[in-house]
């Protein structure tokens, strides 16, 4: 069992307050367990899952007595699958935390947790692939495996990645994430969430969370107006779109595409590499405590 100091994080992307080990959790001989799982993640800076409870891990031979506030989890670790962070703590490094969550969470949580670790800068595009080598006899690595190549930093949101989870699952093409529609003298004027820009068909999440109010109503509808003007067959999603009525959309919005692709439809947006660095500073990490070196 673990016992141990916490603390509470700042809020990250996507997810409210929770606690985390401050200076590292100790098992009942005085040997330190690191972070691990959810705990690890929001340590790391890509923690967009709400999880009050902290996770740490300890050896496969140790007993896993879980409380409300701290749940052990039995985990073969090698010494450079840790890390020392700078705020002390010891958790497992970036790349065995993506995956384990990946093996492990629900289906429609993996697509988000990826995505903030690679849009967190502390995970790369190869690095998680490398990774899952290691976990080839572990349970959920088939998940894993299917879900990691798809994984992409771009998405502002949890619910943007697990809408386009919805399109994967539904065989539509791989969309291009945060598409940026560009006016003539090429300023790009609105960013399309999910696009299909070759058919220029769009899907955008409509939440809660900057779609209130009647600014917020003005913006949108201004940028309706103006995907619309340049062409774009635009589908908006819900909470409900993304967790219940997903099939019907993900027929209409493949229907679109399949449509505008028999008829040739003219393809005046070029796919991009990356879209995201004309919304941000690449590189930027929103690590609670950065990474120093392996114990």
């Amino acid at each position: 069992m673990a016992r141990g100091v916490h603390r509470e994080l700042p809020p990250q992307r996507g997810r409210t307050r929770s606690a985390a080990p401050a200076r590292g959790s100790r098992a009942r001989d005085g040997r330190e367990v690191p972070a691990c799982l959810h705990t690890a993640a929001e340590l790391h800076g890509f923690g967009v899952l709400d999880d009050a409870t902290t996770h740490v891990a300890v050896r496969p031979d140790e007993a896993c007595i879980r409380r409300a506030d701290l749940w052990p989890h039995q985990l073969a670790l090698a010494e450079d699958d840790l890390a020392r962070l700078r705020c002390g703590t010891l958790a497992t490094n970036p790349d065995r935390t993506a995956v384990d969550l990946a093996r492990t969470l629900p289906r429609i949580d993996v697509l988000p947790v990826l995505d903030a670790a690679l849009g967190a800068g502390v995970c790369t595009t190869e690095s998680p692939a490398a990774e899952l080598e290691r976990h080839a006899r572990l349970r959920g690595v088939r998940q894993a495996r299917e879900l990691v190549p798809p994984a992409n930093g771009a998405p502002e949101s949890p619910q943007e990645s697990r809408l386009r989870l919805r399109c994967h699952d539904a065989g539509l093409p791989p969309p291009t994430v945060q598409f940026p529609v560009f006016d003539a003298r090429g300023r790009a004027r609105r960013f399309v969430d999910l696009a299909w820009e070759e058919v220029e068909v769009g899907l955008e999440y409509d939440g809660e969370e900057g779609h209130t109010g009647q600014r917020a109503l003005r913006s949108d509808r201004r940028r309706h107006n103006y995907l619309q003007d340049e062409g774009w067959a635009m589908f908006y999603a819900t909470d409900l779109d993304v967790y219940r009525d997903f099939a019907d959309l993900m027929r209409k919005v493949g229907a679109a595409i399949r449509r505008r692709a028999a008829t040739g439809r003219p393809g005046r947006h070029r796919r991009t590499s990356s879209s995201r660095g004309l919304r941000a500073e690449a590189g930027t990490s929103t690590a609670t405590c950065s990474a120093t070196t392996a114990p």
